[in-house]
């Protein structure tokens, strides 16, 4: 069930004068890709000012690629240029600019384009330069349907990939279980979650009777196709569920959704699946267990809530970098874990760094849940994340998250800043990004 449309690309040389042909080309690729006029307009804006900024950073003479990506569910535009003397502090959710600076003016458009967009990444791909992404959603029209009937309980059933039908009716039976069962919001939109699963970056599998009767379903999302587009590292599979609707609990119907989805996954290249959002209906028996966070339950009480792992191949060993004060920590999970890694020292050698670093966030607010994960390294780092910090403990926000790619080793040496700020390092979560993802979450302090 992949049938996203193909990529459209445009290469165009950084000079002014190219201006509208690079938001010309953005807009009419938007919409092509399936987006709304609205939704075009503001990727266009967001165009227009990253092109004009890299006009004004770029050497005479370099150009950049401008590739616009349609998942059906949102468009994703990737810039790739050779500029590396960057400031994208305005990017920062916390940013903000000063009229009455000459520099901030010229770089108030980042910040319009940060804002005119769901996400951004930036990646460094060495000799081929930099990459910049960024990401408009789709607008869909808000779940009117009646709730589900009720599910009788399936006598017989058959496992199979979810079709368009399937994912409506379990959009509608998703949203009826409120905050029961962790659930992304996404997922309880019905025409995004057929759209999500069409594109190929997730995929589903449901047990219906012969009648259709969906009487469970589990999902899962591949974590190197969200990361610009393409398979940097990320060989892991993220699952959601299982959910089960209206069966027995004895009925094994969790057990075999689980087996069914591992039969699917390891046909492919994925070396493991994560759940991190384990369902009541989980069969644990199935997978090991990386460790536990702390969340927020539905009532507001705090619980524990472990993250499981299933291999799907034999790990191939990778090089982790780590700070001391973490190694270990790092040491002792891999052990327990089994799996062969090369720990390489990281810290501050004193090498030339960019003045200001770039946090992403990914933010669930009707859970008070956000995930920060490093973007763009700077020696502000610290200051950069207490200022995160206090506007999320600001907005409610308790349970506080930050991913750490041991493939980097600038990202490596934030441990020291974590710590004083009150993480603590959690888990580990195999091959989740470029290498291995270090979980760390907010304790206080």
């Amino acid at each position: 069930m992949n049938n996203a449309p193909s990529n459209l690309w445009l290469n165009a040389p950084l000079d002014p004068d190219f201006l509208p042909v690079a938001t010309a080309f953005a807009e009419q690729a938007a919409m092509s890709l399936g987006l709304g006029r609205g939704e075009a307009l503001k990727l266009t804006l967001a165009c227009e000012e990253v092109f004009s900024y890299l006009c004004r950073v770029a050497r005479p003479g370099d150009s950049a690629r401008l590739e616009a990506q349609g998942m059906l569910y949102c468009v994703r535009l990737v810039f790739t240029f050779q500029a590396r003397r960057l400031d994208l502090r305005l990017f920062n959710l916390t940013a903000s600019a000063s009229l009455d600076s000459p520099d901030d003016l010229d770089d108030l458009g980042l910040l319009l384009a940060s804002r005119s967009v769901e996400r951004f990444a930036i990646q460094d791909l060495g000799e081929q330069g930099l990459s910049l992404l960024l990401s408009k959603e789709k607008a869909y029209p808000a779940l009117t349907l009646a709730p589900a009937p009720p599910v009788p309980e399936l006598r017989q059933y058959a496992l199979r990939p979810a079709r368009q039908e399937d994912l409506l009716t379990l959009a509608v039976q998703l949203h009826d279980l409120g905050q029961a069962e962790p659930c992304p919001r996404d997922f309880c939109i019905p025409g995004k979650l057929v759209d999500m699963v069409a594109s190929g970056e997730y995929g589903a599998l449901a047990a219906l009777d012969r009648q259709d009767n969906l009487g469970g379903a589990i999902l899962w999302r591949h974590l190197g196709q969200s990361a610009l587009g393409s398979q940097q590292g990320a060989a892991t599979v993220l699952c959601y569920g299982p959910y089960i609707f209206g069966q027995p609990a004895d009925s094994g119907l969790p057990a075999a959704l689980v087996e069914g989805c591992l039969g699917l996954l390891a046909k492919g290249e994925a070396l493991g699946l994560i759940c991190d959002h384990p369902t009541s209906w989980l069969p644990q028996e199935y997978f090991e267990k990386l460790g536990t966070l702390e969340r927020r339950g539905p009532q507001g009480q705090r619980q524990e809530q472990a993250v499981y792992y299933r291999g799907l191949k034999e790990d191939p060993g990778a090089v982790a970098w780590a700070s001391p004060e973490v190694q270990p920590f790092l040491e002792a999970q891999y052990r327990r874990l089994a799996f062969a890694r090369h720990l390489h020292p990281a810290g501050d050698q004193g090498q030339r760094r960019p003045e200001h670093s770039v946090l992403g966030s990914r933010c669930n607010r009707a859970q008070g849940q956000v995930t920060l994960h490093p973007l763009w390294d700077g020696t502000d780092f610290p200051a950069n994340l207490e200022r995160h910090l206090r506007v999320f403990l600001g907005d409610g926000l308790g349970d506080i998250f930050c991913e750490m790619d041991l493939a980097h080793a600038w990202q490596a040496a934030y441990a020291p800043a974590l710590l004083a700020l009150g993480f603590a390092p959690r888990l580990v979560m195999p091959h989740a990004g470029k290498g291995d993802l270090l979980l760390w979450q907010y304790a206080g302090g």
